[in-house]
């Protein structure tokens, strides 16, 4: 950790930089090197030198840290008292450095320094957010500790953890009342239950990340399990007591979209959903997030193949500030692109890997007429999309910049096309359409002046031999071919260390 400040006087005007080591404390001498810089009243006269010095490191009265450094002074037993403590600055702009520290590095380091530091580093407005992705050992416990220290917590991430339960999170929902943005990123565990919280008591959410968490549904069921579990641990939610009173007197019920009907109507200010690969979701939940969610302006439903083109034609008619909408591997036909054609706003659309056949090219060369204000549009996948189509889709879409076609039956002529209306194109993906050759890539790379990225894995009518002289003639072009990936590749593994068999076997 490097902490760098500066100390004023009647005769000098110190800079000086502290690099920190790992496992310091406030009562342990610990080898520093320090940069001092002196520049005295006489604008001549500068003295400038770099030591590596011995720091005795101590308390004063108020459980402040102060340094002693060992240097050339005969005074104070060979030590010089360094009077620029870091506590000497303002609060508010430790708690600036301090927020660029992690959460471990606040917890485990910096909160050791001393008093001060650990209040500091317990300061509310430091656990505003709290960020436990990729930490496979966080449970609950550590879970309701963190958010504890403030009462304004407003984002919570917990991507990709492995130990947390439903009911932990729920509970942690129920607490954080401001809570604006909340990522469940592959939490295997997150129900629906976690989603009625949420729902309940996060009015404020603008930002809901559940990719990966296959076990949501529109549909659950409140069974003996779940009456089992709400009679020993505590649960905030009057609705859910309500469905458990019920379910004892009446056995099983079936709460059909419960779901997202509380997220729906209780975070109506919610303007970024991701669902992807959130199998069981189907066109009756999305229907009612798009009839509350009008703020809604990214949604992502990749892989969510019971989404069909009513849940498309429910966010046309109800989410009129739509900016992204990704339906990758959706169970979307023309009906729903024409739905598309409505969403004025939209900068990114990803119709990637539809059905077979579902979708056809005349439908689709309307997209950028209707939605002229598309940046990005991923079309890959579709063996439906021609030449004709890829042209009138450049010819009317003067703001794309990156045109994803992988996999699409393409050949010289639609490249003609992107040559043609494409100046603003900058990425390109072409990828496996085996039609097109080097009279195309040429005529791309001419006259596409803003091109950065060309992607060319698998165009096996692209010869090596064009590729490296486009690569020699236009080298602010990144070009990604078999090869060049392959290359790489192997270039990153001999640089890590690795050695392949061939050499192995030369070296015996």
């Amino acid at each position: 950790m490097t902490l760098t400040f500066g100390g004023t006087g009647s005769r000098s005007n110190m800079t000086h930089t502290v690099l920190l080591g790992d496992g310091y404390n406030s009562r342990q001498s610990v080898k520093y090197v320090f940069n001092f810089r002196s520049m005295s009243d006489s604008a001549t006269q500068t003295d400038s030198l770099t030591r590596e010095t011995a720091i005795n490191t101590t308390e004063d009265q108020n459980g402040s840290p102060y340094f002693l450094l060992k240097g050339d002074d005969s005074s104070n037993n060979g030590y010089i008292e360094f009077q620029s403590s870091i506590n000497r600055l303002p609060m508010n702009i430790l708690l600036q450095i301090f927020k660029s520290l992690t959460m471990c590095e606040l917890l485990c380091q910096a909160s050791l320094v001393c008093k001060t530091w650990y209040n500091l580093c317990h300061d509310p407005d430091l656990w505003r957010s709290v960020d436990l992705s990729h930490q496979h050992k966080a449970d609950d416990n550590v879970l309701s500790r963190l958010t504890s220290y403030s009462d304004r917590v407003t984002n919570i991430n917990l991507e990709d953890t492995k130990v947390l339960t439903s009911h932990g999170i729920s509970l942690v929902c129920v607490k954080c009342k401001h809570l604006q943005k909340l990522k469940l990123t592959r939490c295997f565990s997150v129900e629906n239950d976690v989603l009625m919280m949420v729902g309940t008591s996060c009015k404020n959410l603008q930002c809901l990340y559940l990719d990966g968490c296959y076990r949501i549904s529109d549909q659950w069921t409140c069974s003996e399990g779940l009456v089992k579990r709400g009679l020993h641990v505590r649960i905030y939610s009057v609705y859910i007591w309500m469905v458990v009173i019920e379910s004892v007197i009446n056995g099983p019920v079936v709460i059909s979209d419960q779901w997202t009907c509380s997220v729906g109507e209780g975070c109506q200010q919610l303007k970024e959903l991701v669902l992807s690969r959130c199998s069981q979701m189907t066109d009756v939940g999305i229907s009612r997030i798009a009839e509350n969610c009008h703020n809604l302006e990214n949604i992502i439903l990749d892989h969510c193949n019971k989404v069909t083109d009513q849940s498309v034609r429910m966010l046309a008619v109800n989410c009129p500030d739509l900016k992204t909408l990704s339906l990758a591997n959706c169970n979307i036909t023309d009906t729903g692109i024409c739905s598309i054609y409505r969403m004025k706003k939209l900068e990114y659309l990803d119709i990637s890997n539809l059905p077979g056949g579902s979708i056809t090219a005349a439908i689709v060369s309307q997209l950028t007429r209707k939605c002229d204000n598309l940046e990005c549009l991923n079309l890959s996948l579709n063996l439906t999309i021609d030449d004709r189509c890829i042209q009138e889709v450049v010819r009317y879409g003067q703001k794309i910049t990156k045109l994803f076609c992988v996999n699409c039956s393409l050949s010289d002529e639609g490249l003609m096309g992107i040559a043609s209306h494409g100046r603003n194109i900058e990425k390109l993906d072409l990828g496996w359409c085996k039609d097109i050759t080097d009279r195309g890539i040429w005529a791309v790379t001419e006259n596409c002046p803003a091109l950065k990225y060309l992607g060319l894995i698998r165009c096996d009518s692209v010869s090596e031999k064009g590729v490296e002289a486009m690569v020699d003639k236009y080298p602010h072009i990144q070009f990604s071919t078999f090869f060049m990936e392959s290359r790489k590749l192997i270039q990153k593994a001999i640089a890590n260390g690795f050695k392949f068999m061939a050499e192995t076997e030369q070296n015996k």
